[in-house]
């Protein structure tokens, strides 16, 4: 797994949805600065940390992990 990947489409997810570090942080449970971590791809979150930043931000867990670019948007790989 690409951390850096996957932490730039956390940040890119969150921006788009218009949510500070410190909102999505306190919404899933963790600091501002482990959520900045993860961002920056220096951390790697627990997968019940994944989950929450996944169903926070409305896209799948898959989403987060694809190491290739996709065409689906975030809206179009939502969790249901």
């Amino acid at each position: 797994m690409n951390m850096s990947v996957m932490g730039e489409r956390i940040k890119a997810t969150r921006l788009e949805r218009k949510l500070t570090l410190e909102k999505l942080a306190e919404k899933i449970g963790i600091s501002r600065n482990f959520l900045w971590e993860i961002e920056a791809g220096r951390k790697a979150p627990a997968i019940q940390t994944l989950y929450s930043i996944a169903k926070e931000l409305n896209v799948s867990i898959d989403y987060l992990f694809s190491l290739a670019p996709t065409e689906n948007t975030p809206e179009e790989t939502q969790i249901t």
